[in-house]
Order: structure tokens, then sequence, then C-alpha cells
């Protein structure tokens, strides 16, 4: 899996515009956005976003079908609160949300939803683009966490 982080702290109207004259804007921030490359196997474990009051998906490509796997390369959510989520019993997560990611698609949740890619067996790259997004800008270096680390 490769991450490509490409700009930080812009507003989607600097974005349109090609403005790239200043680093931090008064809102509507783009924190951080990254590209996601996914080759045969990669996956992510479930997390959630920090520094991010709003995350962003767009799919640009969703690689290949898996026929050995048909959950494979899914974008999931799972959270207790949503029914969908807990089908068994209210409250117990036992069925993750799969929305469907087609080339254009694009998803907007919140920071704080946890969610995961399954494991991808197609044979071209899955790509998507991702976006962090607030209301203002938030101190600090939002690769901080990750600096210096494997």
């Amino acid at each position: 899996l490769s991450f490509v982080f490409f700009f930080k702290q812009k507003t989607a109207y600097e974005i349109y515009q090609c403005d790239w004259s200043s680093d931090v804007c008064s809102s509507d921030l783009i924190d951080i956005a990254w590209a996601n490359i996914y080759g045969k196997g990669d996956y992510i474990m479930p997390h959630s976003h920090t520094r991010a009051a709003a995350s962003l998906v767009y799919c640009v490509d969703q690689g290949d079908p898996d026929e050995l796997d048909p959950n494979g390369g899914l974008l999931c959510f799972v959270d207790p609160r949503f029914p969908d989520c807990c089908q068994i019993e209210p409250h117990h997560m036992t069925n993750p949300l799969k929305p469907t990611l087609v080339p254009g698609a694009m998803l907007l949740f919140p920071g704080q939803m946890v969610h995961f890619v399954t494991p991808y067996g197609g044979g071209r790259p899955r790509i998507t683009l991702a976006w962090n997004i607030n209301q203002q800008a938030i101190p600090g270096s939002p690769l901080e966490p990750f600096e210096g680390k494997t």
C-alpha cells in the first residue's frame, strides 16, 4: 500500500482555483489529503481520523474484482449506532456497512467513524483519494504522529 500526501490546509475553493499561495486558510480547511494505492494483499486496519471533523474518500479506480473473495478490497464502516451494523443484537457490531465504490464515487463521513479496507486481491491497483476536513486550521503537522515511524 502506498500513501502519497499531496497538499495541506487548503480550502476547496483554493484547490478549485489552483491557488497554492497560502499555507493556512480561514474556513473549510483540508488539513491533509493523500492517495491510497492498493496492490494485491494490501489492506487497512480499523481506524478513525484524528484532526478531522469530516473525512472524504474519492474512488479513482476500484481495481479488479477478486473471484475468490467477493469482500476483498472493500471500504467498510462499523458503528454500533447503525442498526445495519448490528443485525444480530442492538449495539453489537456484527455486520460492517460496505458502500459501493465505483470510479467517480465520493463518500463524506465523520472523521471519528471507524472504517477499514479489507485485503485487496485484484491484479490492477485500487486507487482512492482521501481528505481530512476541518472548519479551522489546526496547529502543527498532521504527519507529526507518523514521523519517524515505519
